[in-house]
């Protein structure tokens, strides 16, 4: 099952650990990658390549500049007027 589709060992050394690392989260293997978490994806990439990610890549933590802007105070829905039910009739 794809194995026959699968890089070398001596291919994947000729890439950077980047593009490997894309590949697992954006590209070709992200169904397969999408099992681990950020941290073991960019172990892999840096294993299979010999390479060491970008400091850019191996940041953990979002900047603010990642993050979405606040669009207004989170309150419980199930209170006040934002609670509405479930349905609006039993069929």
């Amino acid at each position: 099952m794809g194995a026959d589709r699968a890089r070398s060992r001596e291919a994947l050394r000729t890439m950077t650990a980047e593009r490997v690392l894309a590949a697992m989260e954006s590209g070709a293997m992200i169904s397969m990658a999408s099992r681990v978490y950020g941290a073991e994806r960019r172990a892999i990439a840096q294993f299979v390549t010999g390479k060491t990610l970008s400091a850019r890549d191996q940041v953990n933590t979002p900047t603010s500049a990642d993050r979405c802007a606040a669009r207004g105070v989170f309150t419980n829905p199930l209170t006040g007027n934002n609670w509405n039910g479930w349905a609006t009739s039993w069929i």
